[in-house]
């Protein structure tokens, strides 16, 4: 048990100017278009209630001359207005392939802050700029697939450059095909130093775009010479364009070099012999059986004789050039959490938790000597790695020794906690193996919870850490078995990002993806609309909107609406498009009656509706809004007219062939119409009654996805108990189960393996608890878009006390409750926020309603309202607010 003790108000953002600018959402704002910049930054805490007022932009090609007018491109004057998110640019059209500097100021609560620190911002390239070639190795078969050894490709290219009045330098870059393999192509090295590996899957198919990164190389660049090289792998497609672009102080521009046929390329050949593929059901991506003895060594420098090498060979250009969007991966380096010898050269490695990534071994050997890697999620029985994973991967590869002193390490992604070592000779390699870990950057400090129960803890961190282990560059369903994009992960991905870190392009980029790309289940086809809207709501950027509306209202199933305005369509087939899912495993479904009425589809069906309704208002779409909330109404009142049971509990649908509704009523039914808004105003509570009493009886019947929906009902519906009781479990269908039976330190698949034999121990489509907590218990939940306000309405249930620290884009809001201090809440909203707070009184018997009173952090008493049982403060301003409960 860990109790909290409250004695202190929390401290507030204490800088002066404004501080983690963005641009378009990206904190490395590297290829935004010129033609649609939306500046954000966080607001200072200037007095004692700060709110912006006003703000002063300006742009420079000059990161240290903003004081001299004559480098200013836009300066947008003071600028009456509260919006501290997505504002957007209104000077005149700004360059293609230029960097620029921009800062802000506020006016806050009647004070003017100091500028911020100038951001750089690259803007994206036209297709005019691009001059590189699309290349790949001699020998390769251009657009079809190639035998090895031309899938790999290293590729390097020697210049000079000057940096005496260097203002900023950058690398644009892209290759094909990531498709096949689905992962980067290239990893890129500039003068032996990593720089980037990409590129991210498109956004559309039919190759009709390729996503291209830019990598901000001023500080790698080097007087005299330098050296650009790349090891490249695709299996189709194979193409690589580079160019590198230096910006002068006098705003001059030149390309240092481009990719093309005066480039140097040659195969892996022996050195990455052709073994296979680690999957070969869902993606292609190669073994890499290395033999060091082949490496051509110091081919990263600059100084290397690549004389003896063939000239790279122009391939089919790469068209439809757009910028990559979603954030820029980091692989870095950490040590093994211990080392364990399992007999004579034989070593097992624990990571400590699971990552996605590689290992990296520096060791001296002689020529011949072979080391055995084997990875795992789990250990098998014999306390090894269990290396061929129940998702149907092999992780075992064998790598091959040279003389002398070595660096080995993998090129691609596999996802692993346990590595396995055996050496053929004698060695020591108990300090000579790093780990290699790949994922989006991350900042701990900004979410938090702990709470009077340990295990609601655990389970909030077991969820929070696999959001944090497995962010790559495009939401996918596991880094081991599939590599594949679903929406319906991606719903659940993107709340538990949104509420566990500052971070928004990777849920927009991802967005924008399923907009194009769709897959089989029915349901994830009408997700795509609820994303956006979660996308608008939580940025404040209308940007996705008003650029994706024509795709996302294509995305509900109106062909499919009869004439009581309900989806009724053929069930399907499993892994077939509009194959109805409710749940999966399908053993996890309750029993659900599949029907050509499905109250589970057209649950979502509504959610669809209700986002698009909002979507179009916010466009200004008056009539499409119109339109969709009629829809949505029609609906609503004819499943709670005709599909709810006297016991309160949602049947799962109508058979149109006896023409009688189903007799059956699984949880899902229930859950998801509580969850999606399906169930009308003033019933939710004694459907959610109905729900928490059947699960009492029978225990949780859903998967650990439908568990977000199921949870999401319970809290909608006044039942705090039974959720965190459910958050807490230890039974076959729990999170602990995962952790404490299987070791588990990413959230699995399945509840259990017995649920679902090829269950990865990486699916993040499971951590509803890292948006469940901060959203429900903790009572942080947006409410107009950008966190112009939030509502805070802590759910405590069974909790003593809690501390929550959960982000937003305009900064943290901090959340302490204690039931049994005097000052049972205190709260804190970043600057520029508006808040509403709502405590239900009937989760906190301890306050004394004659008697409590709220006061903000200066001790002025603050206006509440107590009615049927709630406490309501309408307009809680920054930056502090207590809860005193005077007994």
């Amino acid at each position: 048990m860990s109790e909290t003790i409250f004695s202190s108000h929390f401290v507030p953002i204490n800088f002066s100017a404004p501080d983690s600018l963005m641009v378009n959402l990206l904190s490395e704002p590297f290829g935004v278009s010129p033609s649609a910049l939306r500046f954000s930054w966080l607001v200072p805490a200037l007095g004692d209630r700060p709110l912006q007022s006003g703000w002063r932009i300006q742009i420079s090609k000059l990161s240290n001359d903003f004081d001299n007018s004559v480098s200013i491109i836009w300066d947008s004057g003071e600028i009456e207005s509260t919006s501290s998110v997505a504002v957007p640019y209104s000077g005149e059209p700004l360059d293609t392939d230029t960097t620029y500097f921009w800062r802000v100021k506020s006016l806050v609560s009647g004070n003017e802050s100091s500028w911020s620190q100038p951001q750089k911002f690259i803007t994206a390239a036209s297709d005019a700029d691009w001059k590189a070639k699309a290349i790949w190795v001699e020998g390769s078969t251009g657009n079809s697939a190639a035998v090895d050894p031309y899938n790999w490709m290293l590729t390097r290219k020697g210049f000079s450059a000057s940096t005496s009045l260097l203002v900023s330098a950058w690398i644009r870059i892209t290759a094909q095909s990531p498709e096949t393999a689905r992962q980067y192509v290239y990893k890129l090295w500039l003068n032996n130093n990593l720089i980037g590996l990409g590129p991210v899957r498109a956004q559309n198919t039919n190759n009709e775009e390729a996503r291209y990164h830019i990598y901000d190389i001023s500080d790698q660049l080097q007087e005299g010479d330098n050296a650009v090289a790349a090891l490249a792998y695709a299996n189709n497609n194979h193409a690589f364009m580079l160019d590198l672009v230096v910006q002068n102080t006098d705003g001059t521009k030149s390309i240092l070099c481009s990719s093309g046929a005066n480039w140097k390329a040659r195969s892996a050949g022996a050195w990455l012999p052709d073994n296979g593929f680690l999957n070969t059901t869902y993606y292609k991506s190669p073994y890499e059986y290395i033999d060091a003895r082949n490496e051509p060594l110091g081919w990263l420098t600059s100084g290397f004789d690549d004389s003896q090498w063939n000239n790279a060979v122009l391939t089919a250009a790469i068209s439809n050039l757009k910028p990559a969007l979603s954030g820029r991966m980091i692989l870095s380096k950490q040590s093994a959490t211990s080392v364990t010898s399992l007999g004579t050269n034989h070593w097992l490695l624990d990571v400590g938790k699971e990552v996605v990534g590689g290992i990296l071994i520096n060791v001296t050997g002689s020529t011949g000597m072979t080391l055995e890697i084997r990875l795992g999620e789990e250990k098998d029985s014999d306390g090894g790695a269990r290396y061929q994973l129940r998702s149907g991967l092999t992780y075992r590869e064998i790598w091959t020794l040279r003389d002398g002193e070595q660096l080995l390490q993998h090129w691609g992604y596999r996802a692993f906690r346990w590595v396995e070592i055996i050496a053929s000779s004698k060695m020591d390699i108990t300090k000579s193996v790093n780990i290699l870990v790949l994922k989006m950057p991350w900042d701990d400090e900004q979410s938090s919870f702990s709470s009077s129960i340990q295990a609601l803890d655990d389970v909030y961190n077991f969820c929070r850490y696999t959001i944090e282990g497995t962010r790559l560059d495009l939401y996918q369903d596991t880094p081991t078995r599939e590599r594949g994009p679903y929406e319906g992960d991606a719903v659940i991905n993107q709340l538990s990002e949104y509420y566990t870190q500052r971070s928004w392009a990777l849920a927009r980029y991802s967005a924008g993806y399923f907009i194009n790309r769709r897959t089989w289940p029915s349901e994830y086809y009408l997700m795509v609309p609820v994303l956006a809207w979660q996308d608008y709501l939580h940025t404040g950027d209308i940007f996705l909107l008003s650029e994706g509306y024509n795709g996302l209202k294509n995305h509900t199933f109106d062909n499919y609406i009869n004439s009581n305005g309900v989806v009724e369509k053929d069930i399907g087939t499993s892994s077939v498009t509009n194959g109805d899912l409710v749940d999966w495993p399908t053993d996890n479904r309750d029993g659900y009656d599949l029907e050509r009425i499905n109250t589970v589809i057209n649950a979502w069906q509504y959610g669809c509706y209700d986002a698009l309704a909002k979507i179009s208002a916010a466009l200004n779409y008056t009539s499409d809004s119109t339109n969709w909330a009629n829809k949505a109404t029609t609906l609503k009142n004819y499943f709670n007219t005709n599909f709810i049971g006297a016991n309160h509990l949602f049947f799962d649908g109508y058979n149109t062939s006896t023409r009688a509704i189903s007799d059956h009523q699984s949880q899902h039914a229930t859950a998801f119409s509580l969850a999606l808004g399906l169930v009308k105003d003033g019933t939710q509570a004694a459907c959610g009654q109905a729900l928490a009493n059947d699960i009492s009886l029978r225990g949780v019947r859903t998967s650990v996805y439908g568990a977000q929906f199921l949870l999401e009902a319970l809290m909608n519906s006044g039942q705090a108990d039974t959720a965190i009781n459910f958050l807490t479990d230890t039974t076959l269908y729990s999170w602990r189960n995962m952790m404490d039976t299987w070791g588990a330190t990413m959230v699995m698949e399945a509840w259990d393996p017995s649920m679902k034999s090829n269950t990865t121990f990486s699916h993040s489509w499971g951590t509803a608890p890292a948006n469940i907590i901060p959203r429900f218990i903790a009572g942080v939940q947006v409410t107009k878009p950008g966190a112009e306000e939030i509502t805070i309405s802590p759910n405590p249930g069974n909790l003593n006390s809690f501390i929550a620290r959960v982000p937003v884009i305009r900064g943290i809001v901090e959340v302490k409750f204690n039931r049994n201090a005097s000052e049972i809440l205190l709260l804190t909203l970043p600057p520029n926020v508006k808040g509403k707070l709502i405590l239900d009184l009937t989760q906190l018997p301890e306050i004394n309603k004659t008697t409590v009173s709220v006061v903000d952090g200066n001790g002025n008493v603050i206006a509440a309202v107590i009615s049927d049982d709630r406490l309501v403060v309408e307009e809680v301003q920054p930056i502090s607010l207590k809860i005193i409960n005077n007994l």
